[in-house]
């Protein structure tokens, strides 16, 4: 019989043998309201010498003593990695990347399989989430959440202080994370003098590694290019974005966990998994899926950065030039995690003098040369003229060159006012 946990959520419940001789046994389910008070039949695979009773918990290793913490965005229910750093007898340190087994759950084959290959991978709207597999797995399941255990892949490597990789092995492990922490919370926790706790110890350590490593990659020439993640803050009552900050589970992940098992000797294959043909086909889904899925979220930031704007009037923000084009310059601005295009020739104005250089590359306009990654400051606004064709206009403000100014609201509005009484025109002739 299964004599359900008291702890709610519990996956870990208790089966008690009809033989009175065979000591009660701990098995993981999510059927446990189903199954509890039937008559069962279950396997034990495995007796840890610190545990009371047997488990099923066969080539996994108890990692729930260590004090592994996660690092996410505010708000992230999805916690897919946590981390864990901790110095050994022999002086070095121990760290470790733990990521949610979530092929666990989604067996070859199975329903929730077959589901999450069609779809491919999650997407990510403001204010909104299509997930790949269940929010149950997503969120919960395979979320690596606080004080509660979970399955997870871990890649441990031994470090000397220099944070050179001395040892690496892989295993499935069962973690039980000690702190779910945003970037600010575990920022305060590195710098507040007075927490000396051991995940925050751990946090201190990893940062001090984080940043030999970065040290090193940046002196071998790497650069940082990788676009800001933009989340809207929303009205609860209007569901208008009135702020913003800058932040995906693919199938293509579920596969890289299965091939690591196999490895590791912790899974079997199976035939697809081997399959090229097979694997082709579904590559061409998921690259299709991919696709796609960037196109709806480019498409759903974009319209919540119109409306972010529409009654900011407008904005003047610090910029980087991403690339220059022959009457144009393509610039992020990190803060919003926006790019737009600031053009230097428009029609009813008069066109300054323009020098492309395709070989540096470069953009003199009138006495002005523009590179790659300058930083400039530029205005924003809302262009609203076309009603049906709204769009984020950019105008550079420094360097300041001549000629090239940003229409007020007012303006806009004169301009889109106008339009009835040049068509009135038109028809008219």
């Amino acid at each position: 019989m299964l004599s359900k946990s008291q702890i709610k959520e519990a996956r870990r419940h208790l089966f008690t043998p009809a033989d009175r001789r065979i000591p009660r046994i701990r098995i993981e389910t999510r059927q446990a309201d189903t199954l509890e008070g039937q008559r069962i039949i279950v396997a034990i695979d495995g007796w840890p010498r610190n545990s009371r009773y047997p488990n099923d918990m066969k080539h996994r290793e108890d990692l729930r003593h260590l004090n592994v913490c996660s690092v996410d965005p505010p708000g992230c229910t999805d916690i897919d990695d946590a981390l864990h750093c901790r110095e050994i007898g022999n002086g070095n340190l121990e760290v470790g990347v733990h990521i949610a087994d979530v092929s666990h759950f989604i067996r070859p084959g199975n329903a929730l399989d077959e589901e999450s290959v069609k779809r491919g991978t999650t997407v990510y709207l403001c204010e909104k989430r299509i997930d790949m597999v269940p929010e149950l797995l997503s969120s919960n399941l395979c979320s690596l959440r606080s004080n509660v255990d979970r399955l997870a892949f871990s890649c441990i490597w031994e470090m000397n202080h220099k944070a050179e990789i001395l040892k690496t092995r892989f295993t499935k492990s069962i973690i039980n994370s000690k702190a779910s922490l945003t970037y600010a919370e575990a920022q305060m926790r590195i710098d507040s003098a007075a927490m000396n706790d051991d995940v925050t110890t751990s946090l201190r350590e990893l940062n001090k590694l984080a940043k030999i490593l970065k040290r090193k990659r940046i002196d071998n020439g790497a650069l940082t290019l990788a676009s800001p993640e933009v989340r809207f803050h929303m009205d609860s009552e209007t569901h208008d974005p009135i702020d913003l900050q800058t932040k995906e589970l693919k199938y293509a992940d579920i596969i890289v966990h299965r091939l690591l098992a196999v490895a590791i000797g912790a899974d079997k294959t199976y035939p697809e998994l081997t399959d090229k043909h097979k694997l082709a086909e579904m590559c061409k889904n998921l690259n299709y899926r991919h696709k796609m899925a960037q196109y709806a979220q480019r498409a759903s930031v974009a319209f919540h950065t119109q409306l972010f704007f529409k009654t900011k009037g407008v904005v003047n923000e610090d910029a980087y030039i991403l690339f220059v084009r022959k009457n144009a310059i393509v610039v992020l601005i990190p803060k919003y995690g926006l790019e737009g295009t600031v053009f230097f020739e428009e029609k009813d104005k008069p066109t300054p003098k323009l020098e492309y250089n395709s070989e540096v590359p470069s953009l003199t306009v009138e006495d002005t040369t523009l590179h790659v990654f300058d930083k400039v400051k530029v205005d924003i606004m809302l262009d609203d003229s076309n009603i049906q064709h709204q769009k984020m206009r950019m105008v550079l403000v420094e360097p300041k060159i001549l000629g090239n100014y940003m229409p007020t609201s007012l303006s806009a509005e004169a301009s889109s006012k106008d339009e009835p009484e040049k068509k009135k025109k038109k028809l008219q002739k």
